[in-house]
């Protein structure tokens, strides 16, 4: 896996050789509870010499940035589905969040194990906070600034602090209708690469690579657990109004 995932070039600066070349880089898997990181993550269990890890899986990290306003049935599947998985592999499984409105306010780090047995369903600063504190709701101007900033930015301030000196493989699950926003992913990667002046990781879209969409993904998590994964996305999410997205939305909002 890897080969043709779109890739960060670099040439403005030389990176001195590694210490140790044959020290094997970690592969971070962003999960966002969602079907398609789902399938990347059952698909890396299954195989993880097809994805370049050790067949101990060692070599991998799943993390999620938390919100803190996940709907409570994706949850429950994690739980039930996803955790036992993670435990039965000892795959280290770290939730991170947001402090406080501003980056001067930090991070934190929510939980970190080997063997997950409950999602930590919110962080001491989430967006709804922000949302209530300001008078306002979330919008859908300027594409998702919620999630750069209650996602992405924890995200990688974990990352600075867990390989400050050495780069890392991310694995993001952009299903194969994404590209664009692969595209987007990779343009933002490589500004930070240059701020800090070193590779700070490359990043890979197996989904992609494969050319599975949502509509393969979706079929294959059915096939694996026989019920449809849903999309993970905040309860209050304007996307969630888009005609696509209304049905399934609908039927997450229906008292069970």
């Amino acid at each position: 896996m890897g080969t043709n995932s779109p890739q960060i070039q670099l040439d403005l600066w030389q990176e001195p050789p590694p210490a140790a070349a044959s020290v094997k880089p970690m592969t971070v898997l962003s999960y966002g509870l969602g079907a398609d990181s789902t399938l990347v993550l059952i698909e890396m269990l299954r195989d993880p010499a097809g994805y370049g890890l050790e067949p101990d899986l060692s070599d991998l990290i799943v993390i999620t940035a938390t919100v803190g306003s996940e709907w409570r049935e994706t949850v429950r599947l994690v739980e039930d589905h996803i955790f036992p998985l993670l435990r039965r592999h000892q795959v280290r499984y770290i939730q991170v969040a947001r402090c406080g409105p501003y980056e001067a306010d930090g991070w934190e780090i929510l939980a970190d194990s080997r063997s997950p047995q409950r999602f930590i369903p919110r962080g001491r600063w989430t967006l709804m906070d922000e949302l209530s504190l300001n008078g306002t709701v979330v919008q859908a101007a300027g594409g998702n600034s919620c999630s750069l900033k209650y996602k992405g930015w924890p995200l990688d301030q974990w990352a600075l602090a867990e390989f400050p000196d050495r780069p890392f493989r991310k694995v993001v699950g952009y299903h194969a209708r994404e590209q664009k926003r692969a595209r987007t992913y990779d343009g933002c990667q490589q500004e930070e690469n240059l701020k800090a002046r070193r590779t700070i990781c490359t990043v890979e879209y197996p989904l992609i690579e494969q050319s599975w969409d949502r509509d393969i993904v979706e079929a294959r998590l059915f096939t694996e657990f026989g019920f449809l994964w849903p999309k993970s996305y905040c309860t209050f999410c304007v996307y969630s109004g888009s005609c696509s997205a209304r049905p399934a939305h609908m039927a997450l909002a229906r008292p069970p």
